[in-house]
């Protein structure tokens, strides 16, 4: 099954970084690709995710700025869980359905009640530190 998914994942992106013209960008950002295999290392060990590594390493290493970082680490998040989900339906691996249908619907309504109305109000200091601290 993960065979199926890699042929499947993989030549879209190699698809979507040839049409996008996106080669290059591994001579100048090489550090993010290095910062996600360490992060998707530690995500897959233990219960944190790949964008909780990033953020703290593109923040307070690279100087990346706090909401580009968030941006990232949520949609690295989303990737990634989504990818985790898509397994686990696929395997058939058993799940509790109403504990993953009430914990998508908090933490989607979550997500979009700090967007709107708490990121927009935290200083990009305050971003950091409230951000690794958790």
């Amino acid at each position: 099954m993960s065979l199926a998914l890699i042929a499947v994942v993989w030549p879209l992106w190699a698809l979507g970084m040839t049409v996008g013209d996106r080669w290059h960008l591994f001579a100048t950002e090489w550090f993010m690709t290095v910062t996600m295999a360490i992060g998707s290392f530690i995500a897959g060990a233990t219960s944190e995710g790949g964008g909780a590594v990033a953020f703290p390493v593109m923040t307070l290493l690279f100087k990346i700025p706090p909401a580009v970082a968030r941006d990232f680490a949520l949609m690295i998040q989303s990737v990634g869980m989504t990818s985790a989900g898509i397994t686990i339906l696929l395997t058939g691996i058993p799940s509790e359905r109403r504990g993953v249908l009430w914990g998508s619907l908090g933490g989607t309504l979550g997500l979009v009640l700090g967007l709107e109305f708490v990121a927009g109000h935290i200083s990009a200091p305050y971003a950091k530190m409230l951000f690794v601290s958790l």
